[in-house]
């Protein structure tokens, strides 16, 4: 992914460029700002604030898993023609941001740029497990070789109270962009926003029915981070030792694993919507291991579900997600 060719970088150039001058061809100018987001999520935030007053394209497809996205040339084309281009950052997109630097672009905004660098490293999964030191040094050796994102969890959006700043962002860029609609903007964001921190206290709610000793997520890969600081989780452990859903596992990781949740008698594993088949056999060779039943639910990650599904919309996606972790986590 981070690690193309030359070769394969100029062919994907070229082609983009060549996309790009049959595309500017074929649309009519509509007059409206052209905006483009990257994540489905990401984009449907941008729909809430701008509305129908911009010209707006999402990059990464619904059910299309971030961490493995590698722009076509038709994105590339859409990218070159946006006046506005609205990332996740902290690297969730990294194979784009790659190739973002060869290309020209005209305002490239990282909605989560402004927030603080939050880490999620193995304090979060392991406080209570001293004694894996092996595993740890295993940990440190890949975060060192470059994995994990420098230790920033791209996550981001797990927390309302977040959005609330990628809406902040958008709308202060948006209005800036385009000011004779900078009031609309500013009105629609407002809404949102007061949408966002009523979803906040509908999800804290929700999780305070769950007993304390049992609010512990272990899940296919570190995504969670912000969601368990905010309403008071222990992310135990995850079955890939990254924020991203495409790294690789050890058989001592998953060893570990395995042992973290009989010592803790976790009685559910949350595994993304969009984790890989792979990801799924590894979780059900864990159930196997354990030798008792454990439940695997599905949770919403990378993407929002297609239109008309639980989850269509970031609002529906968080509620979706709270009502799984209720029902993993609030039985005995």
């Amino acid at each position: 992914m981070k690690h193309k060719t030359k070769l394969n970088l100029v062919i994907l150039i070229f082609i983009s460029l060549s996309a790009n001058l049959i595309a500017s061809g074929q649309q009519d100018d509509t007059g409206k700002l052209k905006v483009v987001g990257t994540t489905s999520i990401l984009t449907d935030v941008i729909t809430n604030i701008a509305g129908d007053r911009v010209d707006l394209t999402g990059l990464i497809k619904v059910g299309q898993d971030p961490h493995g996205y590698e722009p076509t040339p038709r994105d590339m084309a859409r990218v070159e023609e946006a006046d506005v281009l609205f990332l996740n950052g902290f690297n969730l997109e990294e194979s784009l941001v790659g190739v973002l630097e060869t290309v020209s672009t005209n305002l490239v905004v990282e909605v989560s740029g402004k927030m603080d660098h939050e880490t999620h490293d193995e304090h979060d999964e392991h406080d209570e497990h001293d004694e894996h030191e092996e595993h740890e040094e295993h940990e440190e050796h890949e975060e060192h070789e470059g994995h994990n994102h420098g230790g920033i969890d791209p996550h981001t959006w797990m927390s309302p109270l977040n959005v609330i700043h990628w809406s902040e962002t958008i709308a202060d860029t948006l209005s800036e962009a385009d000011p004779e609609n900078a009031s609309f903007y500013r009105e629609n964001a407002a809404s949102y926003i007061s949408q966002l921190k009523a979803l906040h206290h509908e999800i804290q709610e929700a999780i305070n029915v769950i007993p304390e000793e049992r609010r512990i997520l272990v899940t296919d890969h570190m995504a969670f981070g912000y969601y368990a600081d905010e309403y008071g989780l222990d992310v135990a452990g995850t079955i890939l030792p990254d924020t991203s859903a495409s790294s690789d596992v050890s058989a001592k990781h998953l060893a570990d694993l395995v042992h973290i949740l009989e010592k803790r008698n976790i009685s559910a594993v949350f595994i993304g919507d969009t984790a890989g088949l792979d990801i799924r056999k590894i979780s059900e060779a864990i159930q196997n291991e354990l030798g008792r039943p454990i439940e695997i639910l599905p949770l919403l990650t990378g993407s929002l579900k297609a239109g008309g599904d639980q989850g269509d919309s970031y609002l529906e996606y968080m509620r979706f997600n709270t009502k799984q972790i209720v029902k993993g986590l609030g039985k005995p």
